[in-house]
Parts: C-alpha cells; sequence; structure tokens
C-alpha cells in the first residue's frame, strides 16, 4: 500500500462531509427517509469505494461504483426519479469536473477508463478534494440563500478560506520540503 493509496483511503471518508452538503442542496430535511440509517449509508460510501479501489482499480469501475453509491444514498429521500437522478448527476459532474482540472493542472492527461489507474498525485489529490468541499459548501449555502436566509460574511469567509489556505499550506510544504510523493 503506497502512501497515495493512504490517503486515497482518508479522503474517501472526508467524501461524506461534501456529499451530505451536495445532498441538502437538492434535498430538504423533510425529505429524509430515516437520518440514522442515511448516516450508515454515508459511512458506507467510504468503506464501499475503497474496497472497489483496492480491487479493481480502473477508472470506469471506480466511476460506476460512485455513481452507484451516491444513487443509493439519495434513495434515503423521499423524492422523484428525476429529481434523484438530477441530483446525483449534478453531484458527481461538479466532483469529476474539479477531479478533471485538478489532473490537467498536475499534467496528468493520458488516462484510460479501461487501464489500472496510475494516477498518484497527492496534491491534487488534497487540492481536488478540498475544491469539491468548498464547491459542496457553496452550492448548499446558495439554496439558503434562495430561501432568503442570511448568511453572515465570517461564514462565506471561512467557507472559501479554509479550503485555500490548506491548499496553500500543503503546496508550499511540498514545494520547501524533501518531501517525495510516492507514485502508484
Amino acid at each position: 500500500m503506497t502512501t497515495f493509496d493512504i490517503t486515497q483511503t482518508i479522503f474517501n471518508f472526508f467524501a461524506m462531509l461534501y456529499l451530505h452538503h451536495f445532498m441538502q442542496a437538492f434535498f430538504d430535511n423533510v425529505e429524509k427517509r430515516k437520518p440514522r440509517w442515511l448516516w450508515c449509508l454515508y459511512f458506507a460510501y467510504p468503506i464501499f469505494t475503497s474496497v472497489v479501489y483496492f480491487w479493481m482499480n480502473y477508472p470506469i469501475v471506480n466511476l460506476a461504483a460512485n455513481i452507484a453509491a451516491l444513487f443509493v444514498i439519495s434513495l434515503q429521500y423521499r423524492a422523484s426519479f428525476w429529481k434523484r437522478i438530477t441530483a446525483v448527476g449534478l453531484t458527481f459532474f461538479c466532483m469529476i469536473a474539479l477531479e478533471s482540472v485538478c489532473a490537467a493542472a498536475t499534467n496528468y492527461i493520458g488516462a484510460s477508463a479501461f487501464q489500472t489507474g496510475t494516477y498518484g498525485n497527492i496534491p491534487g489529490l488534497v487540492v481536488t478534494n478540498l475544491l469539491t468541499f468548498m464547491t459542496s459548501l457553496i452550492v448548499c449555502h446558495l439554496k439558503n440563500m434562495r430561501k432568503s436566509v442570511s448568511i453572515p460574511k465570517r461564514l462565506w469567509l471561512m467557507i472559501a478560506g479554509i479550503p485555500i489556505t490548506s491548499i496553500a499550506a500543503i503546496l508550499l510544504i511540498l514545494h520547501y520540503s524533501d518531501i517525495t510523493q510516492s507514485m502508484a
């Protein structure tokens, strides 16, 4: 198991937070069926996606596993089939778009959906997850703005500031230290 694999697993668990924010943006709290069961599904998401990642590690299989897991989570909300599909599709689109931008920014363009994953850029993984978290917070709070709920400026500063500061700190640490990255 490489350092990248460990980091990937940790961020699979971190994904529970931003997935919850995305789902809050699409579904109201009154639409939840059983909150305890929902949190079990959020916790099962990183376990399931990590098992698929270690078992097969083909990008196309990982994509399918993520979409399936998101759809199962969406089943715990009372919503129409099309609202569920829209929520899963838009959530997944945000995740994959940010991942693609970070992969391109780290000069990793030659991926194949049918080859075992070879991406091993830890800073890219960290930046992707922090940007996804920040995007989920923005999307979730935009819903509140639409309902005319006032959002303090301090909260907006934290929404943008914490991920951006974290990204900058990680990049500085990696730039000014002798830390080597483990390539898968």
